[in-house]
């Protein structure tokens, strides 16, 4: 009887500690599972967040060197010269109209500007604003669009004091125009919304902190959803 009663408490034991034992692995193998699906959804998100932004790159660096080529064409216009030495000629007629089809070709162009050294001004857009003076060269942001060498600039829509504000921002891009000898003539200018790549790029997500921003070649932001950095 004693003995029945002692194999008794050791099969309890048996079963118990097997439950035990049984409920550990089951514990263990839960936690293994959760933190490799974990990781798994964690490096799937990574790799589409990595991939949106892979593309978004490509998009806008596509599509600038669109507006690059574009630039590239019009300072290349056949009868350029004569018409920045000479405003009063028949071919700046043919030059406005080239500049009028390509903005409105475009909605993200805001303005396609063709400005001489003297401050003759060829404009896709009647209502533009911006400093011109018998010599540009005193005019800082000439100076700057003639020096960028087509980098894109972030920079105010009349070109004036930079101003802290969304709706007054623009992506500019410009493309010095010289004669055959390589003197200086003037400078074509492309001014792109900066709500484009705004838009474009709040769609990826990045979660609640995540946030992304551009860089030129030379490490100048392009974009960047807090403006403030552009006074730093």
């Amino acid at each position: 009887m004693k003995l029945k009663k002692f194999f008794s408490k050791i099969n309890i034991q048996i079963t118990f500690s097997f439950l035990a034992f049984s409920l550990g692995i089951v514990i263990s193998l839960s936690v293994i599972f959760y933190y490799s699906a974990s990781k798994i959804l964690l490096d799937n998100r990574e790799k589409q967040t990595t991939e949106s932004i892979a593309q978004t790159s490509d998009y806008v660096a596509s599509y600038l060197d669109k507006i690059k080529t574009l630039s590239n064409l019009i300072a290349m216009y056949p009868q350029i010269s004569e018409i920045l030495e000479n405003p009063s000629s028949k071919s700046a007629d043919g030059l406005l109209t080239m500049v009028n089809i390509s903005a409105s070709s475009d909605p993200r162009i805001q303005t396609i500007a063709v400005i001489s050294k003297n401050g003759f001004a060829i404009t896709s857009n009647s209502d533009m604003a911006m400093p011109l003076s018998r010599n540009m060269m005193n005019e800082e942001w000439y100076k700057v669009a003639v020096q960028s060498n087509q980098m894109p600039v972030v920079t105010s829509l009349r070109h004036g004091d930079f101003v802290m504000d969304r709706e007054n921002l623009v992506i500019s891009i410009s493309h010095e125009i010289v004669d055959e000898h390589g003197n200086h003539l003037g400078v074509v200018l492309i001014d792109i919304s900066y709500r484009f790549i705004e838009d474009y790029i709040s769609s990826i997500d990045l979660g609640e902190r995540g946030y992304a921003y551009i860089l030129d070649n030379a490490n100048n932001v392009l974009y960047h959803p807090d403006e403030s950095v552009f006074f730093n």
